[in-house]
């Protein structure tokens, strides 16, 4: 969290914090849950659980006993606080100073700012666009635990982002309660993270790598080229690629009437071999 002042007192709420810290752990180590988070924060499972619900309060001394745990710097920790006392303190006037405090500590924010950082984590977490098209599968259920095992992510994994993608205005509940795409289009923010674009790819290349073992030869296709190129070559192939993959996307969309039952990923690597790197090159 150290270095990441900005992007951590965007946040207005200190379940938002913790659940965001949640996701991030899940991201890392797949085998990581809730009751592990709990564990390192100091507190019993079911109340953390409830706590995140929004069924009981946090105190100040739990507070900052958690703002220890996550390693907080000294701003940081009295933000954390500040915004559990803002929330959950029983005195009026305690809230009302706390309230006054994060007005003075946090920096002027307004809702793009907001909705480009959670589009940066649409862009970098693969299962956001999965469910997209994963709610174009016939026998799709809006359902957490559906989609968990569907993509094979965390339940937790699944449920943050169906709640994003919501707020985003890229999914919408239908009259039924069901889950349906928005005439809305992703974008991508002027000064997206390259970090945020190479983690999307990372994701989807391991996937390819996994499919490689786990998949039929009817399930999957692999195909590989190498190829002595010149620049200008490499301009017009690059454009070869974008028509194939605009007509793979024509094709679907002429043919959206046939039923769905499986979901892929179409993906094509071009990249250089040769290891040299000129000195003005830069890497994107």
């Amino acid at each position: 969290m150290n270095g990441q002042l900005s992007t951590f007192t965007e946040v207005k709420s200190y379940r938002d914090i913790l659940r965001n810290e949640l996701e991030k752990r899940c991201n890392c180590n797949p085998h990581y849950s809730l009751r592990a988070f709990s564990r390192d924060l100091g507190l019993n499972p079911s109340r953390f659980s409830r706590i995140l619900n929004n069924k009981e309060g946090l105190s100040k001394k739990y507070a900052q006993i958690i703002a220890k745990n996550l390693s907080y710097n000294e701003t940081e920790s009295e933000y954390f606080c500040n915004l559990v006392i803002a929330s959950d303190a029983r005195s009026k006037v305690d809230r009302k100073v706390a309230e006054t405090k994060l007005l003075y500590s946090t920096a002027k924010q307004n809702k793009s700012a907001t909705l480009e950082l959670e589009t940066f984590k649409v862009i970098s977490n693969w299962y956001h666009i999965a469910i997209l098209e994963l709610v174009e599968i016939d026998g799709f259920k809006n359902c957490p635990k559906y989609i968990s095992s569907k993509l094979e992510i965390s339940e937790f994994e699944a449920k943050s982002a169906i709640d994003r993608l919501l707020k985003l205005n890229l999914l919408e509940l239908d009259e039924l309660g069901d889950l349906k795409r928005t005439a809305t289009n992703l974008f991508t923010p002027d000064g997206t993270p390259s970090e945020s674009i190479r983690a999307f790819h990372k994701d989807i290349i391991n996937k390819a790598c996994i499919a490689l073992q786990t998949q039929t030869i009817d399930e999957r296709y692999y195909s590989n080229t190498m190829f002595a190129v010149s620049k200008p070559q490499l301009s017009e192939i690059s454009k070869m690629i974008k028509n194939l993959q605009a007509s793979v996307i024509e094709y679907l969309n002429r043919t959206n009437d046939e039923p769905k039952d499986e979901l892929y990923n179409l993906s094509v690597q071009l990249f250089k071999l040769s290891a040299r790197r000129s000195k003005n090159e830069k890497l994107n």
